[in-house]
């Protein structure tokens, strides 16, 4: 059965498939959980504009255990985590990251964060098509 015959599907847990930040999938606009732990996602641009694109409504996701989800437990650094949430600015609407409900002073912080960094891109930008 094709995910995209299951109209009213809201939760989808696909961990342990070797997924990589890569995999496509189907526009679901009933999905509020995903769960894609323990896969080789390593790209965290292309998995959370993925997930924005085809789950408009998603309000949990946990990529644990992902090179792209550093945390204490697999190695990654206090910054690595830090820059990890990203995924709470790209993502409006999530309430739960991995383990963690999300704060909304937190998703203040990253909404900034990342609005500066976009900012100074596309300054660096216009600075090089000028040049």
């Amino acid at each position: 059965l094709p995910l995209t015959d299951l109209e009213k599907l809201s939760t989808l847990i696909l961990d342990c498939n070797n997924y990589s930040a890569h995999v496509k999938f189907p526009y679901m606009p009933s999905l509020t959980t995903l769960w894609i732990n323990k896969n080789k996602i390593s790209n965290l641009p292309i998995i959370v504009e993925e997930i924005c694109c085809k789950f408009p409504n998603i309000k949990i996701l946990s990529m644990m255990n992902n090179e792209a989800a550093p945390s204490y437990f697999n190695g990654g650094s206090l910054t690595q985590y830090m820059d990890y949430r990203y995924v709470i600015s790209q993502i409006p609407g999530l309430e739960v990251l991995d383990d963690t409900e999300v704060q909304e002073n937190e998703r203040e912080v990253a909404r900034k964060t990342y609005r500066m960094q976009r900012i100074r891109e596309g300054s660096r930008r216009r600075k090089e098509l000028h040049r």
